[in-house]
């Protein structure tokens, strides 16, 4: 490829990442995948990411911290959060870094036990067996730990 190609290829690239950016921030991991998918080669997917990363628009770390904080919101729990982070490409040492950040603030009973008394009164026609195993696979769906959901659901 000669030097006008892939300058202009470079700024292709760098155009596309900033078009994924503008939606939302991406790890690094799912740039390049995206990258890929639209052709670019190597050395200018490692440009690209390189660029964006000198000027701060690509930090796994932030990216990490946010997307725990926006899906714990939502809510789920922190199996699911850690699992979707792993398959955005974040390392796991930076998972269990904001993890444990995180994890203080974050009360899984008290959440369980908001989401269960809304969710309680849609089951109430189901026989008590039934409805502890709705609840108990509705929990385990959306990432929280076996063991609180299954004390919580016990207590019931």
């Amino acid at each position: 490829m000669n030097l006008k190609k892939k300058e202009f290829s470079l700024k292709k690239a760098k155009e596309y990442t900033l078009r994924l950016l503008k939606f939302r921030m991406r790890s690094e991991s799912e740039l390049k995948h995206r990258l890929r998918l639209k052709g670019f080669d190597e050395e200018v997917i490692d440009k690209t990411i390189e660029f964006f990363k000198n000027n701060l628009l690509i930090d796994d770390l932030k990216f990490c911290r946010l997307w725990m904080e926006e899906r714990l919101k939502k809510p789920y729990g922190f199996y699911r959060v850690k699992d979707e982070l792993r398959q955005k490409g974040i390392e796991e040492a930076t998972i269990e870094k904001v993890f444990s950040e995180i994890k203080n603030n974050y009360n899984e009973e008290k959440v369980i036990l908001n989401i269960l008394k809304k969710k309680i009164t849609t089951l109430k026609d189901l026989p008590a067996e039934r409805k502890k195993q709705r609840l108990y696979n509705f929990f385990l769906r959306r990432g929280f730990s076996p063991e609180v959901v299954s004390d919580l659901i016990n207590r019931l």
